[in-house]
């Protein structure tokens, strides 16, 4: 069985109290430099605290971050069941992201925004705040509906209502929970439901059909908004998601502009057709060069 809510395991993490806003990141060895992308943007555009979660770094990763003054805290996966893995690993189920979060939340005292390592923040959350303050939720809506992407014994183990189905997904790769009932309830279920095997690592599955965490949250806020009545936020509130190809240079730029859906693709793509510019000047100086060569080589087999 599970640890539930250790604080513990926060350990110098619980000096952080703020009643405004706690930001909560994590990633493995595979997405430390796009980790650092985010943090830099935090930072950037931010005075909230950071939470990172070691989520399978190695150790020098994990002191470079404590170096740079980061709250770094490991994730105790031999704590959980085998299916939890023991580091984040792209393609699998992310168990450990509703407990994680909501041992943050137990941990302090205001919001909690969960941010995964490829986002960038763009703007001071002062938009996120505002809903997580007034509903207690923010996700904004992710790739098309329940239906899709929630494997059918889990519709059928959360007692998915039919009328649900049609309903947009939200973001995994952003999510933030408020003190209210709403908040403190979604989270709760949600880290329940991580931690049940069946519902987490249905027979069969397949990313095709199935997308976890970010699923499973999708049909529960579908069955809290319809019991309490809340609307939901779908637009981009100052986040950018899928920025983890992105250089620091590219990050750095991006950050600066108001975020956009696809717009790592953008950014990559003007940096590309620079590249490409700046590779046809070349070869159009080269070929004027080599065809004044030939005339002068020309000129020269000439005169003798």
């Amino acid at each position: 069985m599970a640890p539930a809510g250790d604080r513990s395991a926060l350990g110098g993490c619980l000096a952080i109290r703020d009643n405004t806003l706690t930001i909560v990141t994590g990633a493995s060895s595979s997405h430390f430099r796009c980790l650092g992308n985010l943090l830099r943007s935090i930072d950037h555009h931010e005075t909230a605290p950071v939470v990172v979660y070691d989520l399978g770094l190695a150790p020098e990763e994990a002191a470079l971050l404590r170096a740079d003054g980061r709250q770094v805290v490991r994730f105790p996966f031999e704590y959980y069941p085998p299916y939890f893995g023991t580091h984040a690993k792209s393609g699998r189920p992310c168990s450990w992201k509703p407990v994680l979060i909501r041992e943050v939340i137990e941990a302090v005292d205001g919001p909690v925004l969960w941010l995964d390592a490829g986002d960038l923040v763009h703007e001071r959350l002062t938009r996120v705040r505002s809903v997580l303050a007034a509903t207690g939720f923010y996700s904004p809506d992710g790739a098309d509906v329940i239906q899709r992407y929630t494997h059918p014994q889990v519709l059928a183990l959360l007692e998915a209502q039919p009328e649900i189905l049609a309903d947009r997904n939200r973001n995994g790769a952003i999510v933030g929970f408020g003190r209210n009932e709403i908040g403190m309830e979604l989270s709760r279920i949600w880290r329940e439901c991580a931690l049940r095997e069946e519902i987490m690592h249905p027979a069969g599955w397949t990313k095709r059909i199935w997308r976890s965490d970010q699923a499973i949250l999708s049909v529960l806020v579908a069955q809290f908004r319809r019991r309490h009545g809340f609307a939901l936020e779908d637009a981009l509130l100052g986040v950018s998601y899928h920025n983890d190809s992105l250089n620091a240079d590219q990050a750095q730029r991006y950050m600066k502009s108001p975020p956009v859906r696809g717009g790592a693709l953008a950014v990559r793509a003007q940096d590309d057709r620079r590249i490409a510019n700046r590779v046809r000047h070349i070869a159009d100086r080269l070929r004027r060069e080599a065809k004044r060569t030939w005339r002068r080589f020309k000129r020269a087999l000439a005169q003798r």
